[in-house]
């Protein structure tokens, strides 16, 4: 049997990412009643505090994949 090549993690692209922050902002302000979440200096700031929570993410699951492979080729 061979071994899958393990998977290489990216970050998800800007479009995927402003549309999952204007869901959450949407369904925030109406169960928050507070339509200051819709504001695009929010939703801005979200989406770049969730850009960059990913890369950092992509970055150490990538780390582990790495290490990972280098453990089984040894």
């Amino acid at each position: 049997m061979v071994d899958d090549p393990p998977t290489e993690y990216v970050t998800p692209d800007d479009r995927s990412l402003r549309q999952f922050v204007r869901e959450v902002s949407e369904v925030l302000a109406k169960r928050e009643e507070d339509t200051d979440y819709l504001l695009p200096i929010i939703m801005d700031g979200l989406t770049n505090y969730l850009s960059i929570l990913a890369q950092l993410q992509v970055k150490y699951l990538n780390a582990a994949r790495t290490s990972s492979v280098e453990k089984r080729s040894s």
